[in-house]
């Protein structure tokens, strides 16, 4: 409008009407201006500043429409899309500076502080007590794997000690045995060496072992003398008759 208005022919009425197109647009432009500052700063002199800049709008914006009548055909035709643009904007500056002056105004920054750090620290403190319970768990496998070492070792031993008493006990019982049946061969063998051979006959059961054999061998050979010592008896027995019969005889004779 203000360019059209450059075009026209001036008359004090619309050099009048020029001042108002003027201050109208350096109103709104000043305005925005301070919006923007408002919003990337947060500091109150700029909102103070928009609104003095914008009751001087409204004023000379009412001028502008008070003297409607002076526009051209075109310069209307852009009134009209600038009083509907206005339209729309007027209620947008309260919500900028309300929704900017709330603490949530930058939503990433206000989630990041208000619930991300608070999640993240909560993060951290679950992942720090799960390595704690790790370790824990970890100290603990190591204290039962040593736990279970120093069994195995102490039930080695035991068992070590156990078969050696075992090992040791039944060698005892072996010995003592073996000693039983040799001092029983001996005392057989002795009494062989006296003339006695009658207990041969209850020498009692003979094992298969070497002993046994040796056993065996020694009852067999009192056998066959018993059985040759009844050859000569017999013998001697049927001599002493012949020379009784002789004897008879030669007394007879």
């Amino acid at each position: 409008m203000i360019d059209i208005e450059a075009t026209l022919p001036a008359t004090t009425e619309r050099k009048q009407l020029l001042g108002i197109m003027a201050d109208v647009r350096g109103t709104i432009g000043l305005g925005l201006a301070n919006i923007r500052a408002y919003l990337l700063s947060g500091d109150e002199k700029f909102k103070q500043k928009f609104d003095v800049l914008w009751a001087k709008n409204i004023r000379r914006y009412q001028d502008l429409t008070n003297n409607k009548a002076l526009l051209d055909e075109q310069q209307s035709k852009v009134f009209n899309a600038l009083d509907k643009a206005r339209t729309l904007f007027l209620p947008i500056p309260a919500k900028m500076f309300e929704l900017r002056g709330k603490k949530d105004w930058n939503l990433a920054n206000y989630w990041l502080g208000s619930k991300a750090a608070p999640i993240g620290a909560e993060l951290v403190g679950i992942l720090k007590s799960m390595s704690e319970n790790q370790q824990q768990l970890l100290q603990d496998d190591a204290k039962q794997s040593l736990t279970a070492q120093q069994e195995a070792i102490t039930a080695t031993w035991t068992f070590l000690a156990i078969s050696i008493v075992i090992a040791i006990i039944f060698g005892l019982l072996f010995i003592l045995s073996v000693n039983k049946r040799l001092t029983s061969l001996l005392s057989f063998i002795q009494k062989i060496s006296e003339g006695n051979l009658q207990d041969s006959d209850n020498h009692g059961t003979i094992s298969k072992d070497e002993i046994g054999q040796l056993e065996s061998a020694m009852l067999t050979y009192i056998r066959k003398i018993r059985h040759v010592i009844g050859d000569v008896r017999s013998g001697a027995d049927n001599l002493a008759s012949a020379s009784q019969e002789v004897s008879a005889t030669a007394q007879t004779i």
